[in-house]
C-alpha cells in the first residue's frame, strides 16, 4: 500500500490496501446491443474492521467506449446453501446477469456499495468518511 501520511496527516500510520474486481475475457458479439455481466468476488481475509475509502473504474484501453456503468452490491448471507453456491461462482469468471445460476442468486446481492458510469473518474470520500467492511459483515460481493 501506499502511505496516506501526505493527504492526511492524521492517518500517518495507516496504510491503504488495494482490492480489484475486474471482468475479464468478456466478449461482446456484434448481434448483441447490451451484456450485462456479473462476477461474484470473495471478500479478502479481514480480522478488523476496514473502511473504503476511494473507488475507480479500471477500464483497458480501447474499451471505454464500450462500458456504460459498473456497480459493485454486496451479496446477504440468507443461508450456508447460499454461501456455498455464491463460493463456487466466485471461482468462475462470471455470467450474463439474467442467465444460469446468477439469475437465481443475484437476489441476494442488491445492496449497492459502488455505482460508476460512463465519464466519472471514480470517488475518494473525504478523510472522516469510509465505506465499512467488517469480518463478520458481507462475504461476497457482485461486480455487475
Amino acid at each position: 500500500g501506499e502511505s496516506l501520511g501526505h493527504q492526511f496527516p492524521h492517518l500517518h500510520e495507516l496504510e491503504t490496501q488495494h482490492w480489484f474486481l475486474m471482468n475479464q475475457h468478456i466478449e461482446v458479439s456484434g448481434a448483441q446491443e447490451t451484456v450485462f455481466w456479473c462476477n461474484i468476488f470473495r471478500r479478502p481475509d479481514i480480522r478488523i474492521k476496514h473502511h473504503a475509502i476511494k473507488y475507480e473504474p479500471m477500464i483497458k484501453p480501447g474499451n471505454v467506449d464500450n462500458i456504460q456503468h459498473m456497480m459493485v452490491y454486496e451479496c446477504t448471507s440468507l443461508s450456508p446453501e447460499l454461501d456455498a453456491a455464491l463460493d463456487h461462482l466466485a471461482d468462475t469468471t462470471g455470467h450474463e446477469c439474467n442467465q444460469g445460476s446468477l439469475a437465481q442468486l443475484g437476489y441476494s446481492c442488491n445492496h449497492v456499495m459502488v455505482a460508476w458510469t460512463k465519464g466519472s473518474k471514480g470517488v475518494t470520500f473525504p478523510a472522516e468518511v469510509g465505506y465499512p467492511i467488517t469480518p463478520d459483515g458481507s462475504k461476497f460481493y457482485m461486480l455487475e
